[in-house]
């Protein structure tokens, strides 16, 4: 199996559908471990009040170029994607090879998911949903996908 896909192909690496409605905030931090793999990407993240089929596909979409976005520290960040990272919703994302770097959003929703890509380069991130650590992930795959959820 070589992992291509004819059609884009787009999968979870977070998402959470238990949150009680109210403001939260969402940050995800580059957890770089290995120079080889640096890259964290956020493209975009959406949220919904109610979470069924017709809210997902209404849930409002917030650009990674939207001031609600916290990017920090902000030098760490770029608008200025990598060549071989392609494909981002609205033709933008944002990407950091600095270890420690965070992007945060605050939304009012019981639902959030937030997409970027994966891929080869791609480092290992933590999440913080209201300040408390829902893990590890690791965005590190064998083949690159943009616009998966993170």
């Amino acid at each position: 199996i070589d992992g291509f896909s004819q059609n884009d192909t787009f999968s979870n690496l977070f998402v959470s559908n238990v949150l009680p409605e109210g403001l939260h905030t969402v940050s995800i931090t580059n957890e770089l471990t290995d120079p080889s793999v640096p890259y964290l990407d956020i493209d975009y993240i959406i949220w919904t009040s109610s979470v069924t089929p017709s809210a997902f596909n209404s849930a409002p979409t917030v650009e990674d170029t939207s001031s609600l976005f916290s990017f920090t520290p902000t030098a760490a960040w770029t608008s200025q994607l990598a060549p071989s990272l392609t494909g981002f919703s609205g033709s933008s994302g944002h990407q950091t090879t600095s270890d420690g770097a965070s992007a945060s959003l605050s939304f009012t929703g019981s639902f959030v998911s937030v997409f970027g890509a994966v891929g080869p380069l791609m480092a290992p991130y933590s999440v913080l949903l209201d300040g408390v650590p829902q893990g590890m992930f690791n965005a590190t795959k064998q083949t690159y996908y943009n616009m998966v959820e993170l």
